[in-house]
């Protein structure tokens, strides 16, 4: 039976809406490398933490370091410009380098590890506080001051670490710090505030009646615990260790999603119950890491980190872009024949990413590098979301909340993905099929 004049214009306005589909498969294509940058000091050279700059260019935290036994790092800024290329670099004095940076309302910048520092934005040093801990995480509050997080010594001259908040005004004059002991050695990795003026923190605790894991807090305003949770008993590769939370941030429904180690990400609704978890291994290597993640443009996610074999060999560092469930877009990876890490992510203004991290040469010695990755291929422009001897302290009493075990999701092993080329394949494929029954009918 043929075609009739009534169905025509039916059958061609499905072609168009298939091939609209072609196209629409193909908008989330895995973006392509700009350009990458590696840098050194005077000694070997990492970098923890980027950040734009309002003039377009970069600046790039992390530690240069003289000898790694005994350790002797110092902190270290470096800027650039728009495409990459180095404008200044500056040390400062301290025995640790900085894991941590963020940009103040002035256009300077606080950076964090041992001390606390604030610099013009020219890198020139304003102020430096000495903190009694480590701070890994450091972000600005609603008052005009900052919030961190990181680990301090259970006693002086103590390897042993407990979990620290500390909150300091715009000076960076201490006004309150709180510690956190779970039931083993605790260390929290990252810290923001909450939408109610309350912090949530992530990392990881050691227990003596369990295995620890993923840990997630949450507090009040003042720093008194509300709640407690851990997450564990889903990635056992390495040793007996276990999951780790590397980044946390509060979602638009008030619920949180966590990054680190054992899993990619974990979203939990206000209270910390887990709703779903997601986990990858990339190029058939053991584990996956998840360093940084940030919320992009389209209510999704960027995240980056490495992934390595059994013994922490043939490191390579990844980026993968998420929807808002968490579900692949795509993913590339970095480093080839040289061992990589990724520590921090950033969309830029151009709705592009950037990308901090270390590369360790085949000669010895580590570099930072730099690389800038172009934003999805659909055309379209983005704007991106979102020791000293120690000071008095309170410390919280805690509760080990209930270990929740983790679903594992399956792994899949991958070079470059792009899951949204398949559903242009299966658009090409059903014009195809239309095509052919057209022909067939005349």
């Amino acid at each position: 039976m043929k075609i009739n004049s009534i169905c025509k214009p039916v059958f061609f306005s499905g072609i168009i809406a298939l091939s609209l589909l072609l196209f629409a498969g193909s908008a989330g294509a895995a973006p392509s490398e700009d350009w990458n940058r590696t840098f050194r000091d005077a000694g070997n050279s990492s970098a923890y933490s980027v950040q734009q700059t309002p003039d377009g260019g970069y600046l790039i935290s992390g530690s240069t370091c003289s000898s790694y036994e005994p350790l002797q790092c110092s902190p270290w800024l470096l800027k650039t410009d728009a495409d990459g290329n180095e404008l200044w670099n500056k040390t400062f004095s301290s025995d640790y380098g900085t894991r941590s940076l963020l940009q103040t309302a002035d256009g300077g910048y606080i950076f964090a590890g041992r001390s606390l520092v604030k610099v013009d934005v020219n890198g020139s040093e304003q102020w430096a506080k000495t903190i009694g801990g480590t701070i890994y995480s450091v972000q600005g509050t609603s008052d005009g001051g900052y919030i961190g997080a990181g680990i301090i010594p259970e006693a002086p001259g103590s390897d042993h670490p407990n979990g620290w908040l500390i909150k300091v005004d715009e000076n960076g004059d201490e006004q309150w710090n709180r510690t956190f002991w779970g039931l083993g050695f605790c260390i929290i990795e990252s810290v923001q505030q909450t939408a109610d003026g309350g912090y949530v923190l992530a990392g990881y605790r050691t227990g003596r009646e369990d295995w620890g894991g993923s840990w997630l807090i949450r507090v009040d305003a003042n720093g008194n615990e509300l709640w407690n949770r851990t997450f564990g008993a889903w990635n056992r590769t390495f040793g007996g260790l276990g999951e780790w939370t590397n980044s946390v941030q509060q979602t638009t429904d008030g619920g949180y999603i966590l990054a680190g180690r054992g899993f990619l990400l974990i979203k939990t609704d206000a209270n910390g119950n887990m709703q779903w978890g997601k986990n990858k291994k990339f190029k058939g290597k053991e584990l996956a890491v998840a360093n940084s993640f940030r919320h992009t443009s389209d209510g999704g996610y960027i995240i980056t980190g490495d992934a390595y074999s059994e013994g922490g060999f043939n490191k390579e560092s990844w980026l993968m872009k998420a929807d808002e469930n968490g579900n692949e877009q795509w993913n590339m990876t970095f480093g080839g024949a040289q061992n990589s890490e990724a520590y921090s992510v950033q969309q830029t203004k151009d709705g592009s990413y950037i990308i901090a991290g270390t590369t360790f040469s085949s000669t010895g010695g580590s570099y930072a590098w730099l690389r800038k990755v172009s934003g999805e291929q659909n055309g379209t422009s983005k704007t991106p979301g979102l020791a000293e001897p120690l000071m008095a302290r309170q410390t919280a009493t805690f509760t080990a909340g209930p270990t929740q075990t983790l679903t594992a999701v399956p792994a899949e092993t991958s070079t470059v993905t792009t899951p949204e080329k398949a559903a242009g394949f299966e658009a090409v494929l059903a014009i195809a099929i239309l095509l052919a029954a057209r022909r067939k009918e005349r």
